[in-house]
C-alpha cells in the first residue's frame, strides 16, 4: 500500500521518450530511464537477450537523453541486475541465476533456523545485502564485487559449527 501511495504521486514527466514511473526522491529521474530503455531491448530478445556484457553498446544506448544534459541511455552498465541480465542473457540466462540468488538465502535460513549458527545468519545477511544493493547501483559484471562476495562468504559460512550427535 506504501508503494502504491508512493508511486501516485509521481509527477506525469517524460524524459528520453520514457514516462517517469516513480517519483525522483524514491528512483532517480536518470535510472528510470535507464531501467526503461533497456526494458525495451528486453523485450526485442526476451530468450536470449543481446549477448554478456553488450547492453551498453547496443544502438542508441550511448545516446544522449535530451533532458538530462551528458547522461546517456545506459552509462555502463544498467543499475539493475535482474534488468541488466534480462537485457543480456534473456529468460535463458536470467531465470536460473534468479532461481539461484532465491535458493542461496533459503538454504541459508532452513539451515540457520535448524542449527542456531550466528556463521550462517551472517551468510544469510551477506547475500541478501549484496543482491539487494545491486538492485540498484553497481554493475553485475563488476568482478571485484563479485569477488567481495564470493571471498566473504566463502570466509563465513564453512565457519558455522555443525551440529553435534
Amino acid at each position: 500500500a506504501a508503494l502504491a501511495w508512493a508511486l501516485s504521486l509521481t509527477p506525469p514527466v517524460t524524459m528520453g521518450g520514457y514516462r517517469q514511473f516513480a517519483p525522483v526522491w524514491l528512483v532517480d529521474a536518470h535510472r528510470q530511464v535507464i531501467w526503461q530503455f533497456a526494458l525495451d531491448r528486453f523485450a526485442e530478445r526476451p530468450l536470449t537477450g543481446w549477448g554478456l556484457g553488450v547492453i551498453s553498446s547496443v544502438a542508441g544506448a550511448g545516446n544522449n537523453i535530451p533532458e538530462l544534459v551528458g547522461a546517456e541511455f545506459i552509462p555502463s552498465h544498467t543499475h539493475n541486475w535482474i534488468i541488466h541480465i534480462l537485457s543480456e542473457a534473456g529468460l535463458v540466462g536470467a531465470l536460473p541465476l534468479i532461481a539461484v540468488v532465491l535458493a542461496v538465502p533459503v538454504l541459508l535460513a532452513r539451515r540457520w533456523g535448524r542449527d542456531g549458527d550466528p556463521a550462517l545468519l551472517v551468510g544469510l545477511c551477506l547475500w541478501v545485502t549484496y543482491w539487494a544493493a545491486n538492485l540498484f547501483n553497481f554493475s553485475l559484471w563488476n568482478t571485484w564485487w563479485q569477488g567481495s562476495l564470493i571471498v566473504l562468504i566463502a570466509l563465513i559460512v564453512p565457519k558455522s559449527r555443525r551440529p553435534q550427535s
